[in-house]
């Protein structure tokens, strides 16, 4: 059956570029290592958001842009890396301005045709994106360990002050486990906040906290056997990846919600 979005062939594309990339550290401490990185980055328009086309009159329409232009970025970030494998931890910040950012927007459409609305892939002519992240750990003589990390970051558009909201909100996690030479077994919390009522995103993915309980055994028997398993998201509960549900649902909500509570083993044998 012919698309009835299909118009003709769109343009080929073509690009190239240099990313060069400049790294200093500083070794202030026996266990105190500073950092500077500078990068400038490259990327070219996927096929996907050159050609998608997708959808039907009377629902939702999906579409590329094939007069995409690639993104461009100036990237810097600064940070220290902190103590050793028992004791120890990371902290950076970092700040990117991209050129030509490419991203998508969901409009309206003012014939009707697609009352769902319009899903187009842009460029923003100029993008900051600036944040933080933390993270450190602690092994214990008697086995036990912590972990935890955050991540903060913030997109916004220059020109029109929008948040954006391809950029994940802030996450923590906390992980606390116990290990011998042998087996292991964890407990590890996730949380995310909600989305800002000024993110582009059409659907507001609300704050969550999620619970997972993954184990490990290496039996002593057979040499090069791990067994893996895990409960994750022990407490069933629903919810939304803010990355992934940017825009108009076009299926009832809980559809395009993260898994419920899963079941997962694996054998891993290593010769």
């Amino acid at each position: 059956m012919r698309n009835p979005n299909y118009d003709g062939l769109p343009p080929g594309q073509s690009g190239d570029a240099l990313s060069p990339k400049l790294l200093g550290t500083y070794q202030a401490a026996e266990r105190v290592e500073l950092y500077a990185q500078w990068a400038m980055a490259f990327r070219p328009p996927t096929a996907q958001e050159l050609y998608l086309n997708y959808g039907a009159p009377g629902t939702y329409l999906s579409i590329g842009n094939p007069d995409l232009k690639p993104e461009t970025s100036n990237g810097f970030e600064i940070g220290a890396n902190l103590g050793d494998e028992e004791f120890g931890g990371r902290v950076s910040a970092f700040y990117n301005r991209y050129k030509n950012f490419i991203d998508e927007r969901m409009s309206a459409d003012p014939t009707g045709t697609y009352p769902f609305g319009i899903r187009e892939a842009i460029n923003r002519a100029n993008v900051s994106i600036h944040g933080i992240e933390v993270s450190g750990h602690k092994v214990f003589a008697n086995g036990f360990h912590v972990r935890a990390a955050i991540a903060y970051a913030h997109g916004k558009d220059l020109d029109t002050d929008e948040v954006l909201g391809s950029v994940p909100p802030l996450k923590g996690v906390l992980g606390l486990g116990y290990a011998t030479e042998t087996w292991g077994t964890d407990v590890i919390l996730t949380a995310a906040k909600a989305v800002s009522d000024k993110s582009t995103n059409t659907f507001k993915a609300p704050g969550y906290g999620i619970v997972d309980v993954t184990a490990w055994w290496e039996p002593e028997q057979m040499p090069g056997l791990r067994v893996n398993a895990g409960v994750y998201n022990v407490f069933d509960k629903t919810y939304y990846d803010a990355v992934n549900t940017q825009n108009t649902f076009t299926q009832p909500e809980e559809y395009y919600s993260e898994p419920g509570r899963t079941f997962k083993v694996s054998l891993t044998q290593r010769f």
